[in-house]
Parts: C-alpha cells; sequence; structure tokens
C-alpha cells in the first residue's frame, strides 16, 4: 500500500514537472513559427507575459467547453506561476 501511494505521489510530481513552463513555450513557438499550437493561433495571446495568458486560456477552456480540456485544467492552473518566471525571462524579447 504505501509502494503504491508513493508510487502516485511520483506519478504526480513528474506530470507537474513536465508541465513547467509549457504556456511560456506555447506562446513563444506560435510568435515565432506561426503555428497553431493546441489552442489555435487566434486564441494565442500577444504581447508581455503571453505564456500566463496561454495558460489562463487553457483553464479557461477547460471550464467552458470541458470535455476535452478538463483534464487540462489543473495542470494550468499549476503552470502559471512557471510561466510567469519563463515570460519574465524572456520579456526582453516579448517587447522588441
Amino acid at each position: 500500500m504505501k509502494t503504491t501511494i508513493l508510487f502516485v505521489k511520483v506519478l504526480l510530481l513528474v506530470s507537474l514537472m513536465m508541465c513547467t513552463g509549457c504556456g511560456t513555450c506555447v506562446a513563444w513557438r506560435t510568435r515565432n513559427n506561426s503555428e497553431s499550437g493546441w489552442f489555435g493561433a487566434d486564441l494565442i495571446p500577444k504581447g508581455a507575459y503571453s505564456g500566463v495568458k496561454t495558460d489562463a486560456v487553457g483553464a479557461a477552456l477547460g471550464v467552458v467547453s470541458p470535455v476535452p480540456f478538463l483534464p487540462l485544467t489543473p495542470f494550468a492552473v499549476a503552470d502559471m506561476p512557471l510561466s510567469a518566471i519563463g515570460d519574465t525571462c524572456m520579456l526582453p524579447y516579448y517587447l522588441k
């Protein structure tokens, strides 16, 4: 039983770590390559802190249309502080 609980905790931690800064990466890739990402190019916010805004769009889509995006909502919310750090590092490039 203890091994199962430890396994679930480690799996959850690894899942959250894989998701770090994803909003920043999606926004940056969409900005530079005109790729649509997961949401479509028209839903990817532009400007400063677009990674945090992208996470907010992902979380809102999970609430508004729960079928495809609901499982991603907790990850989008957990990713917001990490995307804020990534966006702060990318701020000089965003403001060019």
